[in-house]
């Protein structure tokens, strides 16, 4: 009894040892398939192109089939090579390509005559459709404007009618669509510079700006030169410059400051009719303690606040001494209140060039923008006037960004419809730059 139930024991052993094995190589099968079917999908099958050139089509499309490789075909001219022989192949001989792609094949096949088409009135969006089924190819597009709409093809060549073989590519002259009609600019010099803005926004000139360019005995505010001269035929959107002298009793010398003690500069403005502007602080060994320039210099408009620098380095008067009418820059003839200018103590610039104007609690007098350099222009962005046949069919985002003297801002930012443009009059303040963007793209930066 004993030893029947050892035998079983044993058999028992045995057989496990036996599923135990069968597992260990069923396992082993699978992991080894797996591993092949990885490497057989991660492996990509390439092939060293051979010299297909001077073999004839069809042996060479025998030839690629069997190793799995794809024919693009085009015709080209090659009186050196038979008939339906391969004249040039893309990639060339030598290279590794993968199986299963395409190559491109050019087919040695006679010049066939073909008239041209008719093209002028159809749209360039249809022309290669048309150009295709004569077996010819569009070559330069070029834009001029015209009386036609925009997009339509206004000049071909060859012309239509023409006898022309398939190698040769066929021009076309795209219509941008009307040209804004030119201006004469009218004779300003001698009048106000009010009158003379009018002048030429009634002649529809709105891209205005004007300099100062000297002192008059009138009372006005007069053009002496313009830039243009009269009577030249312009675009609406050239800038006219107006060359403007000041009258005499408006215009005061700005007093000498250079050494002048803070606490008397504010008092030697004044007295000029004259008021304390933005006030900088630098900190310079090699100048000497106090006001080291200020601007304008020469002369300026009265009640015209005057910006200072002050070296701060040694300087033994406080700083504190220094105040300036809270509304010196609006109201000069107000000269109530004043308010203390605080320098940025863990500000230190390097020696002769670096200034900054002071942070605080204080409110620092800003300088007023120069009045002669604020001035208002036309904007025009068209579709139909700058050749993107995209913006005519489809949506897109527009924003126009400007900076002057005033910083850097978006001024126009819209979401327009195919063909949609802006037209309207935005105001630039002296050096300006103004950029366009298309759907968050750069696309035209210039100064006007």
């Amino acid at each position: 009894m004993v030893r029947s139930l050892e035998l079983k024991e044993k058999k028992s052993g045995l057989l496990g040892k036996r599923r135990l094995m069968l597992m260990a190589i069923v396992l082993l099968a699978t992991t080894a398939l797996l591993i092949m079917s990885v490497q057989r999908y991660l492996k990509v099958e390439e092939l060293r192109l051979p010299n297909l050139v001077g073999m004839d089509l069809q042996d060479a499309k025998q030839l690629l089939s069997q190793e799995n490789i794809k024919i693009v075909a085009f015709n080209e001219n090659k009186p050196n090579l038979p008939l339906n022989a391969i004249s040039s192949q893309s990639p060339k001989a030598g290279e590794i390509v993968r199986r299963g792609r395409s190559i491109s094949l050019g087919v040695n096949l006679p010049k066939t005559e073909i008239r041209v088409p008719v093209l002028t009135g159809a749209r360039l969006s249809d022309v290669e459709n048309t150009l295709s089924t004569y077996n010819l190819q569009l070559g330069e597009v070029s834009y001029a404007f015209s009386d036609e709409a925009f997009g339509k093809i206004i000049s071909q060549s060859p012309n239509s009618g023409e006898l022309s073989t398939n190698d040769v590519a066929i021009d076309v002259v795209v219509s941008r669509g009307n040209e804004l009609a030119k201006i004469t600019l009218p004779q300003l010099v001698g009048l106000s510079q009010s009158e003379a803005e009018k002048r030429l926004q009634a002649s529809g000139f709105y891209n205005i700006s004007s300099q100062i360019a000297g002192v008059s005995q009138r009372q006005i505010f007069e053009v002496v030169d313009q830039i243009p001269e009269a009577g030249k035929r312009l675009s609406p959107h050239t800038r006219i410059t107006l060359n403007v002298s000041i009258p005499s009793n408006k215009v005061v010398d700005v007093p000498s400051l250079i050494g002048v003690p803070l606490v008397q500069a504010r008092s030697y403005l004044s007295s000029r009719g004259l008021v304390l502007g933005n006030i900088v602080y630098a900190t310079d060994p090699e100048q000497a303690p106090g006001i080291i320039s200020y601007e304008p210099s020469t002369f300026t408009l009265r009640g015209s606040p005057v910006e200072i620098v002050v070296n701060r380095y040694n300087l033994d008067e406080p700083i504190t001494n220094l105040t300036t009418p809270n509304n010196a820059a609006t109201n000069p003839a107000n000269n109530t209140g004043s308010v203390t200018i605080t320098p940025n103590p863990n500000y230190t610039p390097s020696p002769q060039t670096n200034y900054q104007t002071p942070t605080g609690s204080g409110n620092s007098v800003q300088a007023s923008p120069n009045l002669f350099n604020k001035r208002q222009i036309p904007f025009n962005f068209l579709p139909q006037n700058i050749g993107l046949p995209s913006l005519m069919t489809n949506s897109y985002q527009f924003r126009l960004d400007l900076t002057d003297d005033l910083g850097s801002r978006t001024i126009i930012e819209r979401q327009l419809g195919p063909g949609q443009g802006i037209s309207q009059m935005i105001e630039l303040n002296g050096t300006a730059t103004l950029s366009t963007y298309i759907n968050g793209s750069l696309f035209q930066s210039w100064n006007p």
